[in-house]
């Protein structure tokens, strides 16, 4: 879905996961740095927060009632924020 072609409420939706994607990437940033200092109560919490601001994206397409075009790939980096904090148990 482009923005161009998306309803009112999808547009909206979409600037405020553009956003969240923001803080994603900078959170994964964090927690690659953190895997560096072996710093495994980071890399939980960057990781942690990715996932939510993931979710945050999926929670305002409910709002409106529409499909979130970035579904999959939300779906996608949650299992990997999943198994990130997994794994930096072991460390």
């Amino acid at each position: 879905m482009l923005r161009e072609t998306a309803s009112p409420g999808a547009a909206t939706a979409l600037d405020l996961c553009d956003s969240l994607y923001l803080d994603v990437l900078d959170n994964l940033g964090a927690a690659r740095r953190a895997i560096g200092f072996k710093d495994a109560v980071t890399i939980r919490a960057m990781m942690g927060m990715a996932a939510q601001d993931m979710q945050g994206c999926d929670e305002q397409f409910k709002k409106v009632g529409e499909k979130n075009p970035m579904d999959r790939f939300d779906q996608s980096l949650l299992k990997m924020s999943e198994n990130c904090r997994a794994l930096s148990k072991m460390i």
